[in-house]
């Protein structure tokens, strides 16, 4: 897809990737970055564009079925996500940076584990952080009112009965 310089500040990128290119089953897109990270203790670090900080390193990762099969959610390096199928979900203190929960749903298997889902996120405290990783699936059960749900927490776009994707949010509720 070729190179793109991007800025030091938070910004939206797209790249248009052409359909040969595209498989029916495992799309996978690395992205590799050329120097160092600027991490360096203190500093703060925004979360997208909502105006929320932190000094703490918050690594996500999410891997379908056909993708590696795995979720990560580390907080300064410690794995917070349950690895279970469907989504797993971590609440952190905005000001401490210390997890509150590690949850996850599968709503691969029942509706009921997306309704549990929903109520979970509306139980979740304005202003907290929230990191989300989905592995295996979590299509099955996915509507419109967990899209919503997860609109609260940051989501932006429909995860839309996608079989097998991966999928991650780091947002504030509220």
């Amino acid at each position: 897809l070729g190179e793109r310089d991007i800025t030091n500040s938070y910004a939206d990128y797209s790249f248009d990737i052409p359909s040969p290119m595209m498989k029916p089953d495992s799309n996978v897109i690395d992205l590799h970055f050329s120097g160092t990270p600027d991490y360096i203790p203190g500093k703060l670090f925004s979360i997208g564009k909502t105006g929320l900080t932190v000094t703490k390193n918050i690594y996500i990762l999410s891997e379908g079925f056909l993708s590696g099969n795995r979720s990560i959610i580390q907080v300064d390096a410690k794995d917070y996500s349950r690895n279970n199928r469907g989504f797993n979900i971590v609440v952190i203190d905005p000001d401490t940076c210390i997890v509150k929960d590690s949850v996850s749903f599968d709503t691969f298997k029942e509706g009921k584990y997306a309704r549990e889902m929903i109520d979970y996120i509306a139980s979740i405290t304005d202003g907290d952080i929230v990191a989300v990783s989905v592995k295996d699936d979590a299509s099955t059960y996915y509507d419109d009112e967990l899209k919503q749900a997860l609109h609260s927490i940051g989501a932006n776009g429909d995860f839309n009965k996608c079989y097998r994707c991966s999928y991650i949010i780091l947002g504030v509720k509220g």
